[in-house]
């Protein structure tokens, strides 16, 4: 079964000068996911920068990477942070 995710645009939709890009390698790159279509592409020692969160990622893999959100892809981050339940060492002092 194939993995595909959707941010900030559904499967239907269309989102105008996505760049798509496909069976890729990216070692030790600055990569911005934004306004992008990855499919099946390898990522590795890259930094990955979210600000928008308009991106489709459909099979790729991510080897030791580092996540940098900017923006509105911060806030939702922060969002995400309030439904993850917190650890017993994180609530008790």
């Amino acid at each position: 079964m194939e993995t595909v995710i959707y941010l900030g645009c559904d499967e239907g939709s269309k989102v105008f000068g996505m760049e798509k890009v496909k069976d890729r390698v990216f070692k030790g790159e600055r990569i911005s996911l934004d306004f992008s279509e990855y499919d099946h592409c390898l990522f590795e020692n890259c930094e990955i920068h979210v600000e928008y969160g308009m991106t489709r990622l459909i099979e790729n893999e991510f080897r030791n990477c580092s996540l940098h959100l900017h923006g509105q892809a911060t806030v939702i981050a922060q969002i995400i942070d309030l439904f993850r339940p917190k650890s017993p060492a994180a609530t008790n002092p």
